[in-house]
């Protein structure tokens, strides 16, 4: 191939015409290790990774110092799934070249994809010799949010948005961590900040709004779950949540109405939901239907040690007969005694029959 007919190949590359560039790198009689690397690089553009793969292989048998078409055919061999040779492409790479820190971040993306924790160290490197390397910072920083080191994922998330202020997945993690550290006024704004962009997810949405109901902001809270159920309309979890804003606003008809929607949306694992449905029932002071709901709730759930409870409260004002009111406790105290989650209901229960047998004694009915 003549210099003219390289540099049209190379032209044809700079505007994107990979096929045609390919076509005319192929026509060289001796190629020699640039010309397979462009081939490659071409195959990896059009998206032809297996080809991609091969034409770096055989540039790097013309000239296998080359750290450029090294690292490209090991970050090729970690996405198809290659762990062991990238990992060992990598750590020469590293030996040969350790002021790269790009080498040593990928080296951690091969850790990483292999399960093995060693990966981390690799970030750390990698920020050593670049303290501003975004996707370093980030991967360090979830390692120690999925570690539970909040402090610390904290301030690498900030370091990152000190050099790259719109960093959005900085911003999420640290909205993130603000809700889970239960910081609920600096989620609020963190995440009210992320519900502006279109690119706002479902998370977002939702843990704003959650948010909101644990700073007591029910209305607000109801306005973002309002606005998340006009973006998914489907979601059967989204109406609930919705529901219970409006039970705790006290809106118990809207609430209602969104329990049975989301009870008619699924077929099974209905037990919150009838549970939910039955408490907005009892709210009302509706005792009858709620006791229905808490039984449906048991019949799907029959550990469902809040149900139980309340079914004996709804007989506690429904019913006249204290024998059977008693016997509704009872069941809760014998059903559950054994349940360490369950002891917050047993012990009201276990006052309540005390209570009761009390009253019994006292009209010499206690038979």
């Amino acid at each position: 191939m003549s210099d003219a007919q390289n540099s049209l190949a190379d032209s044809l590359m700079t505007i994107g015409n990979y096929d045609k560039a390919i076509e005319i790198y192929k026509k060289t009689e001796s190629p020699n290790a640039l010309v397979y690397y462009k081939i490659g690089s071409a195959h990896q553009s059009l998206g032809n990774l297996t080809k991609a793969r091969e034409y770096y292989s055989r540039s790097l048998k013309e000239n296998p110092g080359n750290p450029l078409t090294a690292s490209k055919y090991a970050i090729l061999l970690r996405q198809n799934g290659n762990y062991k040779k990238a990992d060992s492409i990598f750590t020469r790479l590293t030996t040969i070249h350790p002021d790269n820190p790009g080498f040593y971040y990928q080296l951690g993306l091969v850790k990483d994809s292999q399960k093995d924790s060693s990966g981390i160290e690799q970030y750390r490197k990698t920020l050593q010799l670049n303290p501003t390397h975004q996707n370093a910072l980030y991967r360090a920083a979830v390692y120690e949010y999925n570690n539970r080191q909040l402090e610390n994922a904290e301030t690498l998330a900030e370091q990152a948005l000190k050099s790259y202020p719109d960093n959005e997945s900085m911003q999420r993690l640290l909205a993130k961590i603000a809700f889970v550290s239960k910081d609920y006024r600096k989620a609020m704004e963190r995440y009210r900040n992320l519900v502006t962009d279109d690119k706002a997810t479902k998370e977002d949405y939702k843990n704003l709004g959650f948010s909101y109901y644990h700073l007591y902001d029910f209305k607000k809270a109801i306005e973002v779950f309002e606005e998340l159920v006009e973006r998914e309309e489907e979601d059967a979890e989204i109406l609930y949540n919705l529901g219970l804003l409006y039970h705790s606003e006290g809106d118990y008809e809207k609430a209602k109405e969104l329990f049975t929607t989301t009870i008619s949306m699924k077929k099974f694992g209905l037990d919150k939901q009838y549970q939910s449905l039955a408490l907005v029932y009892k709210s009302m002071e509706n005792y009858s239907l709620a006791i229905h709901f808490f039984q449906q709730a048991l019949a799907e759930n029959p550990l469902l040690a809040r149900s139980q409870y309340e079914i004996a409260v709804c007989a506690d004002n429904y019913y006249e007969d204290k024998k059977t009111i008693r016997d509704y406790y009872q069941l809760v105290i014998d059903k559950f005694k054994n349940s360490s989650d369950a002891s917050h209901y047993v012990n009201l229960s276990e006052h309540r029959v005390k209570d009761l047998n009390k009253e019994l004694f006292m009209k010499g009915k206690d038979k």
